[in-house]
């Protein structure tokens, strides 16, 4: 009897030990690597067209609003960026950053084919990996 519950209460601690390792993997799994996220700074803005743009989350439809992405340490990047309009319909364009630390823009207000009030999803690729992920909501003028 006593080789039964001993075997049976290995068993047990080899499961808990398997998961817990398991979940630890998939952990370290999900964190960026911390080199990764700080090589560079992308956000959503209002005033694509100054000369330092400022990060928002939401707009009116008649300000100029866009995207930006700053390398921190890189001189020369080239990145795709995407983005997925309210009305659902999704583009792309090819940029490069030409010098560290400066902005590379790019402007949406005027890509919006149709209605550009709603949701925009803004996604930042480098390399076939997405380096940020942002959202900017835009208003009607009015509200």
């Amino acid at each position: 009897m006593m080789d039964v519950e001993s075997t049976a209460g290995r068993g047990r601690l080899v499961c808990i030990a398997f998961a817990a390792i398991l979940s630890a993997a998939f952990i370290v799994a999900a964190v960026p690597a911390a080199s990764a996220v700080s090589n560079y700074r992308t956000y959503p803005t209002c005033l694509i067209s100054t000369a330092k743009p400022k990060a928002d989350s939401s707009c009116s439809a008649g300000d100029g609003f866009g995207a930006v992405l700053i390398s921190k340490r890189r001189q020369r990047l080239h990145y795709r960026f995407c983005w997925r309009e309210p009305s659902g319909d999704h583009h792309c364009v090819r940029k490069a950053v030409r010098h560290r630390r400066r902005a590379s823009k790019v402007r949406l207000y005027n890509r919006a084919f149709r209605h550009p009030t709603g949701t925009w999803r803004l996604v930042w690729k480098h390399g076939g990996r997405i380096i940020d992920r942002d959202r900017l909501h835009v208003a009607s003028e009015g509200v």
